[in-house]
């Protein structure tokens, strides 16, 4: 997936230094006009639990990210917020038994954005910021021989945590203020899951797409 990443984003580069080329020769280029931008976005999140004495046998187990982000601002620097649903699964399995956590949080991402092109529709940004997320469910299912077992209310785990977010992506222009964006977030929780003992987080990365279109 990383290599997937790297060759997507040279790509992304690549076209982006063709732009700049020609609008150095021509005098023009891609415009965009708007100040706002709206990007309905897709994404498969690979989330672990990270911490003291965390057992190398928790892994990812998928999940998804989905919503609307919203960019502020034109030019090289701009602001990102929006609304995002997260879904995270982290799986365990030795032998016959096998254990699973799921934690669903309401996001709002609180980013700061680095157009390097200086221009949204077509660009490699950065971003960096914080995403204050309410866990609106948890639930954790284990099986042992055959036998499944779940439950949610006996979790105690904090429903609220502040992640540290930082990314980076790319963005197409397919039309006038349109743009398909592909980017890769790294999530890093702050809080603790359990309430208890152990300092467990959750630490991951997110893949995800969109069609952004300005107005």
């Amino acid at each position: 997936m990383r290599k997937m990443l790297i060759v997507l984003l040279s790509l992304l580069a690549y076209q982006a230094g063709a732009q700049t080329a020609e609008t150095r020769a021509s005098g023009s280029g891609i415009q965009n006009d708007s100040t706002i931008q709206l990007a309905p976005v897709l994404g498969i999140p690979f989330m672990m639990f990270k911490g003291d004495e965390v057992s190398s046998q928790w892994k990812s187990a998928g999940g998804l990210s989905t919503g609307a982000l919203v960019e502020i601002g034109s030019g090289y620097v701009t602001f990102q917020t929006g609304l995002l649903y997260n879904a995270y699964s982290i799986r365990a399995e030795e032998g016959s038994e096998k254990a699973q956590f799921d934690f669903h949080y309401l996001a709002v991402p609180l980013l700061g954005k680095v157009n390097f092109l200086g221009n949204a529709n077509r660009t490699v940004y950065a971003k960096l910021g914080i995403m204050p997320s309410q866990l609106t469910y948890k639930n954790y299912r284990y099986e042992i021989g055959g036998i499944k077992s779940s439950y949610n209310n006996d979790l105690n785990v904090n429903n609220f945590d502040m992640p540290i977010v930082a990314g980076l992506g790319g963005a197409i222009n397919v039309g006038s203020n349109k743009a398909i964006i592909v980017e890769s977030t790294y999530v890093r929780g702050t809080q603790k899951i359990n309430k208890g003992e152990g300092n467990y987080r959750l630490d991951g990365i997110v893949v995800s797409g969109g069609f952004s279109f300005g107005f």
